[in-house]
Protein backbone atom coordinates (compact mmCIF):
# COMPACT_ATOMS: atom_id res chain seq x y z
CA UNK A 1 0.00 0.00 0.00
CA UNK A 2 1.47 3.39 -0.89
CA UNK A 3 -1.25 5.50 0.61
CA UNK A 4 -4.40 5.10 2.67
CA UNK A 5 -7.13 7.75 2.65
CA UNK A 6 -10.51 7.82 4.50
CA UNK A 7 -13.22 10.73 4.71
CA UNK A 8 -16.31 9.96 6.18
CA UNK A 9 -17.44 6.54 5.02
CA UNK A 10 -15.08 6.48 1.61
CA UNK A 11 -11.98 4.44 1.68
CA UNK A 12 -9.30 5.45 -1.28
CA UNK A 13 -6.59 3.03 -1.18
CA UNK A 14 -3.46 3.01 -3.68
CA UNK A 15 -1.29 0.08 -3.79
CA UNK A 16 1.60 -0.82 -6.03
CA UNK A 17 1.50 -4.55 -7.62
CA UNK A 18 4.94 -5.75 -7.30
CA UNK A 19 4.40 -8.66 -9.41
CA UNK A 20 3.38 -6.79 -12.72
CA UNK A 21 4.49 -3.28 -11.30
CA UNK A 22 1.38 -1.43 -12.08
CA UNK A 23 -0.19 1.06 -9.16
CA UNK A 24 -4.36 0.48 -8.80
CA UNK A 25 -6.46 2.55 -6.68
CA UNK A 26 -8.99 0.75 -4.61
CA UNK A 27 -12.00 2.77 -3.43
CA UNK A 28 -14.99 1.53 -0.95
CA UNK A 29 -18.00 3.32 0.38
CA UNK A 30 -19.70 3.14 3.68
CA UNK A 31 -16.70 2.20 5.55
CA UNK A 32 -17.29 1.98 9.41
CA UNK A 33 -14.65 3.51 12.00
CA UNK A 34 -13.11 0.23 13.06
CA UNK A 35 -11.87 -2.22 9.98
CA UNK A 36 -9.18 -4.43 8.79
CA UNK A 37 -7.95 -4.13 5.56
CA UNK A 38 -5.83 -7.49 4.26
CA UNK A 39 -3.31 -7.83 0.92
CA UNK A 40 -4.55 -11.01 -0.83
CA UNK A 41 -2.97 -12.16 -4.30
CA UNK A 42 -3.00 -9.29 -6.59
CA UNK A 43 -5.98 -7.80 -4.53
CA UNK A 44 -6.94 -5.91 -1.24
CA UNK A 45 -9.85 -7.38 0.76
CA UNK A 46 -11.88 -4.84 3.06
CA UNK A 47 -14.00 -6.05 6.00
CA UNK A 48 -15.72 -3.37 8.47
CA UNK A 49 -17.81 -2.42 11.05
CA UNK A 50 -20.92 -0.87 10.68
CA UNK A 51 -22.63 -1.30 13.90
CA UNK A 52 -21.66 0.07 17.43
CA UNK A 53 -22.84 0.16 20.39
CA UNK A 54 -23.20 3.67 21.78
CA UNK A 55 -22.50 3.12 25.45
CA UNK A 56 -24.51 4.50 28.42
CA UNK A 57 -24.92 7.97 28.89
CA UNK A 58 -26.41 9.80 31.75
CA UNK A 59 -28.87 12.78 30.51
CA UNK A 60 -30.58 15.59 32.43
CA UNK A 61 -33.03 17.91 30.82
CA UNK A 62 -35.28 20.83 31.48
CA UNK A 63 -38.51 21.34 29.95
CA UNK A 64 -41.33 23.94 29.16
CA UNK A 65 -44.26 24.46 27.11
CA UNK A 66 -43.27 26.67 24.36
CA UNK A 67 -47.07 28.31 23.84
CA UNK A 68 -46.80 29.20 27.60
CA UNK A 69 -42.81 29.96 27.79
CA UNK A 70 -43.58 29.76 31.84
CA UNK A 71 -40.73 31.14 34.32
CA UNK A 72 -38.09 28.85 34.95
CA UNK A 73 -39.89 27.35 38.67
CA UNK A 74 -42.39 26.07 36.45
CA UNK A 75 -39.95 23.39 34.05
CA UNK A 76 -39.83 20.18 34.44
CA UNK A 77 -36.65 18.59 35.44
CA UNK A 78 -36.10 14.96 33.81
CA UNK A 79 -33.04 12.89 34.44
CA UNK A 80 -32.07 9.52 32.99
CA UNK A 81 -30.14 7.28 31.44
CA UNK A 82 -29.97 6.21 27.86
CA UNK A 83 -28.29 3.11 25.50
CA UNK A 84 -28.41 2.22 21.67
CA UNK A 85 -26.91 1.14 18.42
CA UNK A 86 -25.76 3.16 15.64
CA UNK A 87 -25.35 2.20 12.14
CA UNK A 88 -22.45 3.72 10.43
CA UNK A 89 -22.90 6.85 12.73
CA UNK A 90 -26.05 7.81 10.56
CA UNK A 91 -28.93 6.16 12.02
CA UNK A 92 -29.03 5.72 15.68
CA UNK A 93 -31.93 3.35 17.79
CA UNK A 94 -31.97 4.62 21.10
CA UNK A 95 -33.35 3.33 24.43
CA UNK A 96 -33.73 4.91 27.29
CA UNK A 97 -35.16 5.60 30.92
CA UNK A 98 -35.93 8.86 32.47
CA UNK A 99 -37.47 10.17 35.89
CA UNK A 100 -39.00 13.16 36.38
CA UNK A 101 -38.45 15.66 39.55
CA UNK A 102 -41.56 17.72 39.43
CA UNK A 103 -43.78 15.07 38.50
CA UNK A 104 -42.64 12.48 40.19
CA UNK A 105 -42.83 9.75 37.32
CA UNK A 106 -41.19 7.68 35.12
CA UNK A 107 -40.80 7.04 31.68
CA UNK A 108 -39.59 4.79 29.06
CA UNK A 109 -38.10 6.13 25.85
CA UNK A 110 -37.43 4.77 22.68
CA UNK A 111 -36.06 7.15 19.50
CA UNK A 112 -34.80 6.49 16.17
CA UNK A 113 -32.44 9.61 14.75
CA UNK A 114 -31.29 10.00 11.82
CA UNK A 115 -28.12 12.71 10.75
CA UNK A 116 -28.91 14.40 8.50
CA UNK A 117 -25.89 16.37 7.73
CA UNK A 118 -22.60 16.33 8.94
Amino acid sequence: MLKVDKAGDVLIIKALNKSDSLIKEYVWSDVGRDFILTSQNKNLSLKTQNLYWTGVTSRFALRNDLRTLKDITEYDYTAGLNTGISYMDKLTLTLGAEYSLKNKSAYLNLELNCRLFR
